[in-house]
């Protein structure tokens, strides 16, 4: 498997925010990912230690072009 391909629901927290970033910088990426789903930043931030709930994904997925696999690595690793 490349390393590119999260594994975990963190990588894939961080992969949906790297899509956020500007100037490949994190700063402001929660902010502006929790706008765009609108969510406050205090949801975005518990995100990252319990996974991106997958009601989320959809949209997630319409705004970055990712796969759903690709965002819940672990949930995708239980249905295979």
């Amino acid at each position: 498997m490349s390393k590119n391909i999260p594994r975990t629901d963190r990588e894939g927290y961080n992969l949906v925010l790297s899509h956020f970033m500007t100037d490949g910088k994190r700063h402001g990426a929660k902010s502006r990912m929790a706008e765009a789903l609108g969510v406050s930043r205090a949801v975005a931030d518990s995100w990252e230690r319990n996974g991106i709930p997958r009601k989320y994904i959809p949209q997630i997925k319409k705004l970055t072009g990712l796969r759903g696999s690709q965002i819940l690595p672990e949930l995708a690793q239980l249905l295979d």
